[in-house]
């Protein structure tokens, strides 16, 4: 059996971004308690891959240059787990050939713990799809060591996949809002003529080995703190994302002015992917089926951190309204209509986003497994926690990845330590976790003073 797919737009544009200086590869690692059975991850793996034939294809051309993802019965069965040396210091390796193979599994202990590290290269999946795949991992593996059939395993039809690049264009909900796609990217303009900031402080550590070049921060809540964060929420009217969003937004401009970078009227990029999955996704294996929006915002908008919240509610909500989210597609789409005008966007060398925020909620809360005080339990290992790693752009040096799990609000930070120093990540994550745990005097939509 051979799998033969054509690549997609905003996969192509993915590979292209890829290169050895910025790998484009979206991961995580998930610690485990309890030995893992080696010949049950084997076969748990072999049956996840055959549900998610994506993650084993490789990438070749075709003819005329077309690109195509290929997997075949070989692909399916073939899982290496790389064994990292006793005591190594593996963050966040991140060399993912998708010409290859898109997917990385690298294994280390920590104390009596054993880690897996996944990598996956974003041209084959989002974040979502990612978990996705995990889950499904974990649920395999329970069902073979326990001998069991519990939990059921989601039907897959792998041949959704040919529409996994469907935008739905002419269904009725989006031909009703097609006028104002025009305006959309007229708006859009201005995303790409307006400069925005970095936070670089080059040249830092050049000459850093390839695959320990980013590494990963994070700090938690939990408790009284994670209790407090969403009474904040519920006070403010407002989404526990639009506080992280907000924070996020106010430790980037109190690193900038503690830095002595700060400058009056600089303008402060957010980009955050947003899924585009609807129902009739719900039986799609793992692929690229997401898109983004980017939010700006200027020195002056800071001054009043209350009313910060709403205008992302108001934003977020008016993308959502108008399917806006579906514009950057639209522009990736346009742009390989024309020859080599893809590659020269994609490769461009500029700061596109100040830093880059992605927001998984609580992915593990669905997964039917047994719980031990909220950890999963997959036959004899139980999953302690685990973080998520998200894709950095050329002069983009962090990007932040907030989800719950167990009781948990966990915000980590992945780094180029070539761009900024631990010292200045270590600092900057600091002041968006002050701001995570500041009190919220916020009002609620419709008060008036």
């Amino acid at each position: 059996m051979t799998f033969r797919l054509p690549a997609t737009s905003i996969e192509k544009y993915h590979l292209i971004d890829d290169r050895p200086s910025n790998p484009n590869v979206i991961g995580g690692n998930l610690t485990f308690s309890g030995q893992i059975d080696w010949e049950v991850a084997n076969l748990a793996a072999e049956q996840t891959l055959r549900r998610h034939p994506l993650l084993c294809a490789h990438l070749e051309r075709g003819r005329f240059g077309r690109w195509y993802w290929v997997a075949d019965e070989k692909s399916f069965e073939r899982v290496t787990w790389e064994m990292a040396e006793p005591g190594a210091r593996i963050e966040s390796p991140q060399v993912v050939d998708p010409r290859q193979r898109p997917l990385r599994l690298i294994v280390w202990k920590k104390g009596d713990q054993t880690v897996v590290g996944f990598r996956l290269h974003h041209a084959a999946v989002d974040g979502l799809a990612a978990f996705q795949a995990l889950t499904d991992w974990l649920i395999a593996y329970h069902r073979i060591q326990t001998q069991s059939d519990r939990p059921k395993l989601r039907q897959l039809d792998p041949g959704r996949l040919r529409a996994r690049n469907h935008l739905r264009l002419l269904s009725r909900k989006f031909l009703f809002k097609l006028w104002i796609q025009p305006i959309a990217m007229l708006g859009a303009s201005k995303f790409i003529f307006r400069k925005v900031e970095n936070i670089a402080d080059f040249p830092g550590e050049p000459n850093r080995p390839a695959d320990e070049e980013f590494q990963l921060i994070t700090r938690e809540l939990s408790g009284e703190a994670l209790d407090n964060l969403q009474r904040q929420a519920e006070a403010a009217r407002a989404t526990v994302n639009e506080l992280l969003i907000r924070s996020v937004f106010l430790g980037l401009h109190q690193f900038r002015r503690q830095s002595g970078k700060h400058t009056p009227g600089e303008w402060l990029r957010l980009m955050i992917p947003i899924n585009i999955r609807d129902y009739s996704d719900r039986r799609l294996p793992a692929a690229n089926r997401a898109s983004i929006v980017q939010l700006d915002r200027t020195d002056r908008d800071f001054a009043d951190p209350e009313g910060l919240i709403w205008t992302f509610n108001y934003e977020l909500g008016n993308i959502r309204k108008w399917n806006l989210e579906k514009t950057f597609l639209l522009l990736v789409r346009c742009m390989s209509l024309f020859p080599g005008l893809l590659r020269r966007s994609a490769r461009k060398q500029v700061c596109r986003a100040t830093s880059v925020l992605t927001n998984l909620g609580a992915p593990m809360d669905r997964v039917k497994l047994p719980r031990n005080q909220g950890k999963i339990v997959a036959g004899n290992l139980t999953l302690d926690d685990f973080d998520l790693i998200v894709p950095l752009r050329p002069l983009t040096p962090v990007g932040f990845a907030a989800l719950r799990y167990a009781g948990v609000q966990r915000l980590g930070m992945h780094f180029d330590p070539r761009q900024i120093s631990r010292e200045n990540a270590n600092q900057l994550i600091d002041f968006v976790d002050q701001e995570l745990h500041r009190g919220c005097d916020a009002r609620p939509r419709g008060h008036s003073s």
